[in-house]
């Protein structure tokens, strides 16, 4: 073998050995994860007010409003605080004073959660893992990372129901003009 041709394939073994510690130390953390998510979504829905859905999805209703239910692929204008069940901050728009478009489409138990509300209701979800980002987690652009195998808490508030597409890009551009 050339110089080369070794130094490639040390270097491309070197590099396969640190992927495969880094997933098992993924995996490890998300196992960890997944049993205080387990725990908490068991004593949580004991809790009195706590409806567990088929899927796993517990939620608790705050606030009760009639109407219609937002469509999976439409867009929503909410208020929303999302946590990990040891309190930690992942996102929220009251954090950022306003209430934010977002799609229904989101993660699993986000869209069921959503699609059971009316526009004025306020719901707390609790969304296990595998409702949530799976073992995989999720880093955003910017605030706390989800680590691997976490169950989120959101407190969330539907604000209103955009009727198309259009509307919600409407808003949003008329958001951007304004600032």
């Amino acid at each position: 073998k050339s110089l080369e041709a070794k130094v490639s394939q040390e270097f491309n073994t070197r590099k396969q050995a640190e992927r495969e510690a880094e997933q098992k130390k993924m995996d490890a953390e998300a196992q960890v994860n997944k049993e205080a998510g387990k725990k908490f979504l068991e004593d949580n829905k004991k809790r009195e007010g706590v409806t567990v859905t088929p899927s796993g999805l517990q939620y608790e209703v705050l606030k009760k409003e009639e109407g219609a239910k937002p469509p999976y692929n439409g867009y929503i204008l909410v208020h929303y605080h999302g946590a990990l069940i040891d309190g930690t901050v992942i996102d929220g728009s009251k954090e950022r004073g306003e209430p934010i478009l977002h799609r229904v489409s989101h993660i699993p138990g986000w869209s069921e959660g959503i699609e059971l509300m009316s526009v004025g209701s306020k719901f707390k979800l609790f969304i296990p893992s595998d409702l949530a980002y799976g073992d995989s987690g999720h880093v955003p652009e910017k605030g706390p990372g989800i680590g691997p195998g976490q169950t989120l808490i959101y407190e969330v508030e539907l604000v209103k129901i955009f009727s198309s597409t259009e509307e919600a890009q409407n808003y949003e551009d008329s958001k951007k003009s304004t600032e």
